[in-house]
């Protein structure tokens, strides 16, 4: 469990749950706030890869053909943007996709808000 009380600046999310897969590429990830509220954002930083990243409506998006390792990378610079005026914890689920595209158990990570 993370907890935060700075969500302007935007607020990296450590520990990620670790990658595991027999497969040594993926081609997809997703982190998802289950119960966002409307200024909630995630991002990563994708500058040293050849992943793209999307958000839209809760869901923060990883495509493209990469090693197991370079997504963990891009994951582990995860970070959450929020407001104060929304204080419930929020539940972030994380799950990838290999290249025979089975998709992994999703991770739950709960990032608790403080003033």
């Amino acid at each position: 469990m993370g907890t935060y009380s700075n969500l302007l600046l935007g607020l990296q999310i450590i520990p990620v749950p670790l990658i595991v897969d027999t497969s040594s590429y993926l081609q997809s990830a997703s982190v998802t706030i289950t119960n966002p509220s409307s200024n909630d954002s995630l991002s990563v930083d994708t500058a040293d890869s050849a992943l793209v990243a999307g958000y839209a409506g809760g869901v923060l998006s990883l495509t493209g053909q990469g090693t197991v390792a370079e997504y963990q990378s891009v994951l582990n610079t995860l970070r959450f943007r929020g407001t104060f005026g929304a204080l419930q914890p929020r539940d972030i689920d994380f799950e990838v996709t290999d290249m025979q595209g089975e998709s992994s158990a999703t991770a739950r990570l709960q990032v608790t808000i403080l003033l």
